[in-house]
């Protein structure tokens, strides 16, 4: 559901700073998988991981997020990672013009601006969790 918007944003960040390219890195997931990067630098036998997430009860599991990563077209299949990219590419075409939002923490990762409320009303609204 995410991805939409977020292809949208994507196509126009694109045309604003055409030297990188964009890629989606996870959507939707599973309970089991969320568990699972939950155990990430917290459980054995994943303790000489990093931490990779935040809360057992992701909005990935919802469809209403997505986690994203880019390379500069001058280091093809180097990722970027590092803050300040990211606080950037924002500030050239602000998510929130589609719906979207990051989170201070965790700047690779959008999700729609609504999917807290999205998720009190998933009944109506026909969501479910993965």
């Amino acid at each position: 559901m995410v991805l939409y918007p977020f292809l949208a944003w994507r196509d126009t960040l694109l045309d604003v700073v055409p030297h990188i390219d964009i890629a989606p890195h996870e959507t939707r997931r599973s309970s089991e998988r969320q568990a699972w990067l939950y155990k990430q630098g917290r459980e054995a036998p994943y303790l000489d991981k990093r931490v990779v997430t935040w809360t057992r009860q992701s909005l990935h599991q919802w469809g209403l997020a997505l986690d994203w990563h880019f390379v500069r077209k001058s280091e093809p299949g180097v990722a970027v990672w590092d803050r300040d990219s990211y606080i950037w590419l924002y500030r050239q075409v602000p998510p929130e013009m589609f719906g979207l939002t990051s989170l201070p923490g965790d700047l690779n990762h959008l999700e729609f601006i609504f999917a807290e409320q999205a998720v009190i009303n998933a009944r109506e609204l026909g969501l479910y969790m993965a």
